[in-house]
């Protein structure tokens, strides 16, 4: 979810994930949510999802390995219409089970 929590109005540019390192994961192909750009009132959230396809695993898998961590932290960053990117405060955690090799 990205929430506006300003007093004013804002737009949702595009967004994308930021992995360990602050490596970001761009050109996501939303399978849910509102297009971009897309506004928010204050107060007012939006949701936008993505299937976890082989480039977004391999890129997940890489970073764990790189961290040497057990379960990846991944934060959404959002481009918003002032052009400054922002950061969500709690992380999607992607376990070991989720990015262990299809056999």
């Amino acid at each position: 979810d990205i929430r506006n929590t300003g007093r004013l109005p804002v737009s949702v540019l595009g967004w994308n994930f930021e992995l360990p390192g602050g490596v970001r994961q761009g050109d996501l192909i939303e399978v849910m949510g509102p297009k971009t750009p897309h506004r928010l009132d204050v107060g007012e959230n939006a949701r936008w999802g993505v299937e976890l396809n082989k480039r977004l695993k391999v890129d997940l898998q890489n970073a764990q390995r790189e961290a040497k961590v057990a379960d990846v932290d991944v934060h959404v960053v959002a481009l918003l219409g002032n052009g400054k990117w922002v950061k969500t405060r709690k992380p999607l955690i992607f376990s070991t089970q989720e990015l262990e090799p299809q056999q």
